[in-house]
């Protein structure tokens, strides 16, 4: 039993840090960019501390509001038969 609840927290630490990594990706590529444009390093950290936090905040409401496992199962699952059925006819 304590080894389904330790495998089931990894799995939802990895689907939160999934829905932490995109903003924050986003942010170091255009602060990447920014400074070798610009070379302000301030801008830099400000796009850094932006992405974390905009991060911390879209995986902790993707949590709250539909759930880690059900959100990531609706993204990346197959589609129901439902729409499938709708998209062929």
């Amino acid at each position: 039993m304590a080894e389904n609840r330790f495998i089931n927290g990894c799995i939802i630490a990895a689907l939160w840090l999934l829905a932490f990594a995109a903003p924050v990706l986003f942010s170091v590529v255009l602060a990447a960019i920014l400074y070798y444009v610009t070379g302000s390093e301030i801008l830099v950290i400000i796009l850094f501390i932006s992405g974390g936090l905009a991060g911390i905040m879209l995986a902790e409401y993707i949590r709250r509001t539909h759930g880690l496992v059900e959100y990531f199962g609706k993204v990346y699952g197959p589609a129901s038969r439902n729409d499938r059925a709708k998209r062929d006819q």
